[in-house]
């Protein structure tokens, strides 16, 4: 980071710093994500998942699959995703999500809480887990699917929604669904 008494004197130095302070954020994700591929447990295949989370990061790629690969945690994500699938993994949690998301597949896990969700979020698939509750939904949610989890309630519905798939859940009522204006 810059000292603030010391401004870089031309716009060739502003890039350079710039640049080493992206590659001080890549170091820190590689650090760690290299720590979680060490403590991998049996079945899992986290090898894979840090070499797409690498290509995601060295490319600036938006859009990450770490589906199917027996997963039961996962590291912490790059902040420029927009699209991320874990679906068909064993994963209990979720770390934060990155803030400008619209599209999570986090179906067929043991999930049994989500964190809280981007208000970018317009799609989201966390059917098929242990899910007692849902977070507030934001209010840009196109599609949801909760199906096949433990779910008694529902948030309010945001006004976006156009999809909702609740199916083989133990829900108690059922909220109106929100009309367009």
């Amino acid at each position: 980071m810059l000292p603030v008494n010391n401004p870089p004197l031309s716009t060739g130095n502003v890039s350079f710093y710039r640049t080493t302070s992206i590659d001080n954020v890549h170091n820190n994700y590689l650090s760690e994500w290299v720590e979680w591929t060490k403590n991998s447990i049996s079945g899992e295949n986290r090898e894979t998942a840090f070499t797409r989370l690498q290509l995601c990061l060295e490319n600036s790629e938006t859009s990450l699959d770490l589906s199917c690969l027996g997963l039961r945690s996962l590291p912490r994500l790059p902040d420029n995703l927009d699209e991320i699938n874990v679906s068909n993994n064993q994963l209990s949690m979720l770390p934060e999500l990155p803030r400008a998301l619209k599209e999570l597949n986090a179906s067929s896990n043991q999930l049994s809480a989500l964190p809280e969700l981007p208000v970018s979020l317009e799609y989201i698939n966390v059917s098929d887990n242990h899910l007692f509750a849902l977070p507030e939904l934001p209010a840009s949610l196109e599609y949801i699917n909760v199906s096949d989890n433990h779910l008694s309630v529902l948030p309010r519905l945001p006004m976006s929604l156009e999809l909702l798939d609740a199916a083989r859940n133990a829900l108690e009522v059922i909220p109106d669904f929100p009309e367009k204006r």
